[in-house]
């Protein structure tokens, strides 16, 4: 006996030659002949492997390599002790390879006889039902296993068919949009995880799909998994959302942003830096300058100040009143201001003791300098790297505002902990950190160091 699927095509001779089997192999159950696909899409054939089998029971707990049951002729008395169990939905006929072959000698030839016709109707196109076919007809297998050889195999054969279905459930995921895919693609994650990792980590290696594929899984990978396999160094590009940074994340060479966290709800140093200038917004008064725009004289010197002027080295600034560097402005008078906001510039210039030189010049007797500096951040991402020159500690910039005010006496505190600066490091955005993180501060890990500073009468 042999069955032809409706789809499925045998060569002329086909059952002549599977006949003429017998006779070197006349005790065999069946014989199985090989065989090609051909693509319909495509219009392309292409021969399938075909595998000599010595231990044919022991091989189908590993992998149906019989496959298409057109090459395989029964002999008649099978059916007598063997029938297709008809509660199975798919995978019946590798349920009765393994029951003959489980008492039977078998025999197997390389002889093509028939074409397996694949197209998107066959019912093997739904992998996640052929998948869960595969294992329960496989598992049944299990209480007949009596040798460690067979139990070995056993294993082997679910591992194999999580891997080449789960693949094709992946690739299914990925190319069509259909909600049943996508079910299917997390069901498999949730019965199978192990194997998904596995499967993810493969796919993503080849780079015919692998920016595809990244995507996907960016999407629709749950972000504990992606995490996983960031840990074990296995999905690079893995970046935590907002709010779901944890201590483990911290094991990675490159930070979650390079934009000192403005994608992540606004960087960490500009809380210390905001806090300090309203703490002391008092001294914002009269005529004020300040560096590239008037954003902080704006914000914390509201109706107290009467003049505002900002100061750029670029001359393309047009809200710019002053085009010069701070570290000469001979065309600046002394004696001008009230007070000058100098926030996360002295980094920037090279002759540090000039600029603030500059500063107490240009100050009105009596008049202030809030200037806040960097301690420990990330080093110009931006445009700013070319000119980046320094970060500072709460020493340095105590003797630099003592050589600069001689006879004043400057307020210095410096802000942030190890972990704010960990995270600022890392390019986590302020709304991450909780007020008590960002509230204790550590004179050893200095995020910002902020002074404040008044020209003697």
């Amino acid at each position: 006996l042999v069955f032809l699927d409706a789809d499925d095509w045998l060569y002329p001779q086909a059952l002549e030659k599977n006949i003429g089997q017998f006779k070197k192999k006349p005790e065999a159950a069946f014989v199985s002949g090989a065989y090609k696909y051909f693509y319909e899409e495509t219009n392309t054939y292409i021969i399938a492997d075909k595998r000599i089998s010595k231990n044919c029971y022991k091989d189908l707990l590993q992998i149906n390599h019989i496959a298409m049951i057109a090459t395989v002729l029964f002999k008649k008395w099978v059916f007598n002790e063997f029938l297709f169990d008809e509660s199975l939905k798919n995978c019946e006929d590798y349920d009765i390879y393994l029951k003959i072959t489980r008492k039977y000698q078998v025999h197997f030839h390389k002889e093509i006889i028939a074409v397996y016709r694949k197209h998107t109707s066959n019912m093997s196109a739904n992998s996640f039902e052929m998948l869960k076919g595969a294992l329960h007809v496989l598992k049944r297998q299990k209480k007949f296993i009596d040798t460690f050889s067979e139990y070995l195999a056993y294993s082997k054969g679910k591992f194999f068919w999580k891997m080449y279905y789960g693949k094709l459930i992946i690739l299914e995921s990925v190319t069509l949009t259909t909600e049943k895919k996508r079910y299917n693609y997390l069901d498999f994650l949730k019965r199978y995880p192990v194997t998904f990792i596995l499967l993810s980590v493969k796919i993503t290696q080849k780079s015919t799909i692998k920016t595809v594929i990244k995507n996907h899984f960016k999407k629709y990978f749950p972000s504990f998994m992606l995490r996983l396999l960031n840990r074990f160094g296995l999905y690079k590009m893995f970046i935590p959302g907002v709010h779901k940074v944890k201590k483990g994340d911290f094991e990675r060479l490159k930070p979650f942003s390079t934009l000192y966290g403005y994608d992540r709800g606004g960087p960490v140093d500009r809380y210390y830096i905001e806090n300090f200038l309203k703490k002391n917004k008092y001294v914002i008064n009269g005529n004020v300058l300040e560096i590239k725009d008037s954003t902080y004289t704006k914000q914390f010197g509201t109706d107290r100040v009467t003049n505002s002027d900002i100061l750029d080295i670029d001359q393309k600034n047009a809200d710019a009143k002053i085009i010069g560097d701070l570290q000469n402005l001979p065309h600046v008078q002394d004696n001008v201001y009230n007070c000058i906001i100098l926030t996360q510039t002295l980094h920037l210039i090279f002759d540090v003791e000039n600029a603030l030189k500059t500063c107490y010049r240009i100050l009105k007797p009596g008049g202030s300098l809030l200037v806040t500096v960097p301690g420990i951040v990330p080093v110009g991402h931006d445009n700013d790297f070319e000119h980046w020159y320094w970060s500072f500690t709460e020493q340095s910039v105590n003797l630099l505002l003592k050589k600069s005010f001689p006879k004043s006496d400057a307020v210095i505190e410096s802000y942030g902990n190890v972990f704010a600066a960990t995270a600022f490091l890392y390019g986590m955005g302020l709304c991450e950190l909780t007020p008590q993180q960002l509230e204790y501060h550590d004179k050893h890990y200095p995020v910002s160091i902020c002074a404040f500073v008044t020209k003697v009468k």
